[in-house]
């Protein structure tokens, strides 16, 4: 079944109505925790600390099934460079902070270096989803 968003799709994972759900590690690990939710495994080509004893994906012999989740702060579009470049110093100086990125890593993510934290690292990166994702999608039969 499509959902619009994943907030939906764990509610329904964790009411038993669907068996399964591919949820990011940020916002698994408090159901895991709690045994609301059972981690098979992680779509990474590493364990992550959070889930230490969850195997990857690789190692039961689906070395094709790898996804990384992201998390990127979009501007409406035309909006001026300077906007740009300033917004993005902000975040990536507040990302810095040890703090922030302790408590980050704490949740699961993996703050990506900071020449990955660019617009055009970011530009790059949705291209390279958008070409490897919406083949698949357009497979299934899903309406766009």
């Amino acid at each position: 079944m499509p959902y619009r968003g994943l907030s939906q799709a764990v509610n329904d994972a964790l009411a038993g109505q669907i068996d399964g759900v591919f949820d990011q590690v940020v916002t698994a690990v408090p159901h895991i925790r709690s045994g609301g939710e059972k981690a098979i495994a992680v779509t990474a080509m590493s364990r992550t600390p959070q889930l230490a004893d969850v195997p990857t994906s690789i190692e039961p012999g689906l070395p094709d099934l790898q996804t990384n989740a992201w998390t990127a702060l979009f501007l409406p579009k035309g909006t001026s460079q300077t906007i740009i470049v300033r917004t993005n110093a902000a975040v990536d100086r507040a990302m810095q902070i040890e703090t922030v990125s302790q408590q980050m890593e704490e949740l699961g993510a993996d703050l990506p270096p900071s020449d990955r934290r660019t617009p055009q690292a970011l530009a790059d990166l949705v291209r390279t989803e958008v070409d490897k994702w919406v083949p698949m999608v357009r497979a299934t039969g899903v309406a766009e």
